[in-house]
């Protein structure tokens, strides 16, 4: 029996603050097991300020540590490959050089990452080039699509797994009809708010199709704030002057439902 390739994962943490930090960790670890997985943060970082405990408590429950530094430098990975008497060393990160730097210095062979989810305008993020050049090279990169915060807070609530609400998002144009739909005929006549079998009642009295997709689609697009108390969903409609009090609070929201659904 060969005896395993010690490896280190590195993560360029900040890169990926909009990504669900829960589907991040789980490709990690099927990826590669119990190795050692650092996320390097920036102290003066602002979301990190804001929300570092929140991403700490995310990042714990997969045995992550945390590297504070102003930068990923090759000191920091060389440091890191050392402590951890690493052959291979994992890398998450968008900074080109660094990547570069690495295929040519490393004492441990790297394996690339090559992350993107979607961003705000709902596009996806582009990695660097330079992973397309390290990959004509011969080195190995890794292609990862993640679900970003919303919609693995959306996942969770609705017991979807990531790649399902990743599919919802290629077929988008299959439930574009319902979803205007829900949002014309169902959403004004919710008072307050209204259970996910309630809401799902509602759509087939108005014979609209996909009721439940739609749940999704008009969380994700901020049009219904879609929340799990004790694991009931319930669903209000949103008035333009709340919109982004909405958007504020969906870390908030994803964090809750982590800890609901682990706890």
């Amino acid at each position: 029996m060969s005896k395993e390739i010690k490896k280190v994962v590195i993560i360029d943490a900040p890169n990926y603050f909009f990504a669900d930090q829960g589907h991040l960790l789980e490709k990690i670890r099927e990826s590669f097991g119990t190795s050692p997985v650092y996320f390097v943060v920036n102290p003066e970082n602002k979301t990190w300020q804001q929300a570092s405990q929140r991403f700490m408590k995310v990042w714990s429950r997969y045995n992550a540590m945390i590297k504070l530094s102003q930068n990923v430098d090759m000191d920091l990975v060389e440091e890191v490959i050392r402590e951890k008497d690493a052959k291979k060393v994992v890398v998450g990160s968008n900074d080109g050089r660094l990547l570069w730097q690495i295929a040519e210095r490393s004492v441990a062979k790297p394996v690339y990452l090559r992350i993107t989810y979607k961003q705000k305008n709902g596009k996806w993020m582009r990695p660097p080039y330079v992973l397309e050049k390290l990959r004509n090279h011969g080195y190995t990169v890794i292609d990862w699509r993640l679900a970003n915060r919303i919609e693995g807070a959306l996942a969770r609530m609705l017991l979807l797994s990531f790649d399902q609400v990743l599919e919802l998002w290629e077929q988008r144009e299959k439930f574009k009809r319902s979803v205007v739909l829900a949002r014309e005929r169902v959403l004004p006549k919710i008072d307050k708010e209204i259970t996910l079998q309630g809401y799902i009642a509602m759509c087939e009295r108005e014979r609209i199709s996909y009721a439940f997709e739609t749940v999704y689609f008009l969380g994700l697009f901020g049009w219904a704030n879609v929340q799990s108390r004790n694991g009931v969903v319930v669903i209000s409609p949103v008035g333009k002057a709340k919109k982004e009090e909405v958007k504020q609070e969906e870390f908030v929201k994803e964090e809750e439902v982590m800890a609901e659904g682990q706890g």
